[in-house]
């Protein structure tokens, strides 16, 4: 949750992969990864929203000044829920992930359609870190113990 809020997405990264091996198997992972994600993303998007009202002046200031930002803005004010699910799945801006969640707290959108979105669009990239993360140590296993992956 601290890393979504930070905008760490390198340590982010490395929290999901090893979720299915600390919570015991890649569903169980890839659902603590997602709520935890999405709890961290939902932080920034009220920091951005509701904490700082400069904050949201200077976000929207930057996303008005680009033509890329300005047409997310546009998009999350008119499909929210949609374009929240799409660009969580397939992030198309060359901004950290994380960033994108403060940007969504910056626009009109509302809270209620953000979260389900989030959640539902970080199930397959948190599913697939978790099985990364699983397949990885029984690779590693395998080697230490002169399986068949030696």
């Amino acid at each position: 949750t601290v890393a979504k809020v930070l905008c760490l997405d390198a340590l982010t990264f490395l929290l999901a992969v090893s979720s299915g091996v600390l919570f015991g198997g890649v569903v169980k992972g890839a659902l603590a990864a997602t709520a935890c994600a999405t709890l961290g993303s939902t932080v920034a998007f009220g920091i951005a929203r509701y904490g700082r009202p400069r904050l949201r002046e200077k976000l929207l200031v930057l996303v008005r000044r680009d033509p890329k930002t300005r047409a997310l803005e546009r998009a999350v004010v008119e499909r929210g829920f949609a374009t929240v699910l799409v660009l969580r799945l397939a992030p198309l801006l060359p901004i950290p992930i994380g960033g994108y969640n403060y940007l969504y707290g910056a626009t009109a959108m509302d809270l209620v359609q953000f979260v389900p979105a989030m959640f539902l669009g970080s199930v397959k990239p948190y599913a697939f870190d978790a099985y990364l993360g699983v397949v990885g140590k029984q690779v590693v296993d395998d080697v230490a113990g002169g399986g068949a992956a030696a």
